[in-house]
């Protein structure tokens, strides 16, 4: 019970709206010659979350569909081939947030006590499917304009570690710290994208499966080759309902924001709303494995 409690809220907890950092699934017990698993899991994102761009509605989807074809020591070290697919939009139409991402590859996967951290890598294609190259080179700073498509090799890192499940109603406190960087973009070609998001939360009350919890936050975000949208801190705060459901997860909430871009300068406080949910799947599961 404490393993499913735990898994709930890794899949919940993905739900950041930034880039598609691949949620945790769960990783297949046993060893190597015991029953593969395929792990998926599905989310989606959407809200006004940055008040440099304000009034901007963002929205995400990302679904990725896996197979467990190695597990050791314990199911706590896992490698699994993928397949991913990230569509995200926004009201305004800059390029960098309206794109479709079709990503193939494979995860080393360590599992820790409260988290797990992955290695990956394998090939994508992007299409920015509103680019329009004048907008891009004022936005830029000066560098070059991106193409509306590209292909590339891709490779990452990233990790989770969370604290407290909110599924769990003996939790009061239930925070969580992410981390990725690589090159996932194969738009922004070689470009090496790193973030972490840190939140802290109190379970102020409990209606049935309705949670209602208070929040604290803080994101940071940097890349290489120097574009604004991706050199920015984020921090703040608000108030979220959380309906944990299995193990598919919904959360609701609103905030309030301070944004600041390292390299335009450009920074702004407001108000905003989001609408998260997840979904964590394992096809032809067998208890007890």
């Amino acid at each position: 019970m404490k393993a499913k409690l735990f898994w709930l809220a890794v899949a919940a907890l993905v739900c950041v709206g930034a880039w598609a950092q691949d949620g945790p699934p769960p990783p297949a017990k046993g060893s190597a010659l015991a029953v593969q698993a395929f792990p998926g899991q599905a989310w989606t994102s959407l809200g006004d979350s940055s008040p440099v761009e304000h009034g901007n509605i963002q929205s995400e989807i990302y679904a990725e569909q896996g197979v467990t074809v190695f597990s050791a020591q314990g199911g706590s070290f896992t490698f699994t081939p993928y397949t991913a697919l990230e569509f995200s939009n926004d009201t305004y139409g800059f390029a960098w947030n309206n794109k479709v991402i079709v990503r193939a590859g494979g995860k080393f996967s360590k599992l820790f006590r409260h988290g797990i951290v992955s290695v990956g890598g394998g090939y994508a294609y992007e299409n920015r499917y509103k680019n329009d190259p004048n907008i891009d080179v004022n936005l830029l700073n000066g560098t070059h304009a991106l193409p509306a498509s590209a292909g590339a090799a891709i490779g990452y890192v990233q990790g989770w570690f969370g604290w407290q499940p909110v599924a769990d109603r003996r939790s009061r406190y239930p925070g969580s710290l992410w981390f990725a960087a690589g090159n996932i973009e194969p738009v922004e070609h070689g470009n090496v994208i790193g973030m972490g998001n840190v939140q802290q939360g109190f379970v102020m009350a409990r209606l049935g499966r309705v949670i209602l919890i208070p929040y604290a936050e803080l994101r940071l975000s940097g890349d290489l080759q120097g574009y604004d949208w991706e050199n920015k801190a984020a921090g703040g705060g608000g108030i979220k309902v959380a309906v944990p459901r299995g193990n598919a997860y919904t959360e609701i909430g609103a905030g309030v924001r301070h944004e600041s871009r390292f390299l335009s300068g450009l920074s702004a406080s407001g108000v905003y709303v989001f609408l998260n949910t997840s979904f964590s799947w394992a096809l032809f599961h067998k208890k007890g494995n």
